[in-house]
């Protein structure tokens, strides 16, 4: 691997093999809390929001019994959050689920319509509590020994809940269109002359639906690719470039660059980055790359920063001995063919 590559983004677990060896505790519990804040929807108010917050705030050294005791709060949190979440979806699906139970008129053209209606709304409410119980299961990774495993776990967890979450909604719609689509036919078959034409296009209906559905399954390894996307995202913002030297004059740490880095990164007040480097410039900063990620601008990344708590920049003011900014990987040759 090379910078070129390391900027594409695409093989997040040779980016971590180039930086693991100088990945210290903290860093990785930041990467792992980048993950989760970036799908910070999916956890919801409370104990797993808390979680991640601690676990960020005090990434550097945690006390002994930290782990413990968040991992018996969320124990105790996560029953009422599934409840709640389930109940939430079986609002939403009521309608739907109450049809399906209805007595039923074997010769009604809707019936094929309102009966999958119904099985879409108990497979929603099935899977109603299923995000939160993964999004938790990644609160939970990042409260183990930290390293590259817990922050996979994590990384890929949070994504499992987004595809379980999207699952149950996918199936919320479903149910009501269908339900819909039910009444709307139930409506227009009331003065058909032919009731069989009108039952096979609710069998049309249900079986386009089912086909679609079956589609969606075939893309298994989605969530997969976007932990391992979320990662080297992440480890832009958090390593810059590990095969550039970048040089930081210990006469740019001004008093003021020093505090404004501090209260940055203790608020998360990353909006005040470009402020942080009119400050480096008038410190005489002349560094190109760290002005240019700062602001916003670098050259080799057309995506907008998104900037988090283990910043390579805000750690090189903040914590210049810290073993990331040892020596410089070689990049490796690629082998030449034939």
């Amino acid at each position: 691997m090379n910078s070129d590559d390391w900027w594409k983004g695409g093989r997040a677990d040779a980016m971590l093999d180039i930086v693991a060896e100088r990945f210290t505790p903290r860093r990785w519990r930041l990467l792992g809390t980048a993950c989760l804040r970036r799908r910070w929807d999916l956890l919801p108010e409370g104990e797993l929001r808390a979680a991640v917050e601690e676990i960020e705030a005090n990434a550097e050294a945690p006390s002994a019994s930290f782990a413990a005791n968040r991992r018996k709060s969320i124990a105790r949190a996560l029953p009422d959050l599934v409840a709640q979440a389930t109940a939430d979806t079986e609002s939403l699906v009521r309608g739907a689920a109450m049809d399906a139970v209805a007595e039923p008129n074997p010769n009604a053209p809707a019936l094929p319509l309102f009966l999958a209606a119904g099985r879409y709304a108990a497979s929603a409410e099935a899977q109603a509590g299923r995000p939160v119980e993964l999004a938790a299961a990644a609160v939970l990774a990042l409260l183990d020994e930290p390293g590259r495993d817990a922050t996979l776990r994590a990384a890929q967890g949070i994504e499992d809940a987004l595809a379980a979450r999207v699952a149950c909604a996918r199936a919320v719609s479903t149910a009501l269109r269908l339900k819909q689509q039910g009444d709307e036919l139930a409506d227009s078959a009331a003065s058909a002359k032919n009731k069989r034409i009108e039952l096979a296009k609710a069998e049309e209906i249900v079986r386009r639906t089912q086909e679609q559905d079956d589609n969606r399954l075939l893309d298994a390894d989605g969530a997969d690719r976007a932990a391992r996307k979320a990662i080297a995202r992440f480890l832009h913002e958090l390593v810059g470039d590990p095969f550039s030297d970048y040089r930081f004059e210990a006469a740019w740490r001004t008093e003021t660059v020093t505090n404004l880095a501090r209260a940055i990164e203790a608020e998360r007040a990353f909006d005040r980055m470009p402020i942080l480097a009119d400050a480096l410039l008038d410190a005489d900063c002349d560094s190109e790359a760290i002005l240019r990620h700062l602001r916003g601008t670098e050259k080799h990344t057309t995506e907008k920063a998104v900037h988090t708590r283990g910043c390579w920049v805000l750690d090189r003011i903040l914590r210049p001995d810290d073993p990331l900014f040892g020596s410089t990987p070689k990049p490796k040759r690629k082998k030449k063919s034939g």
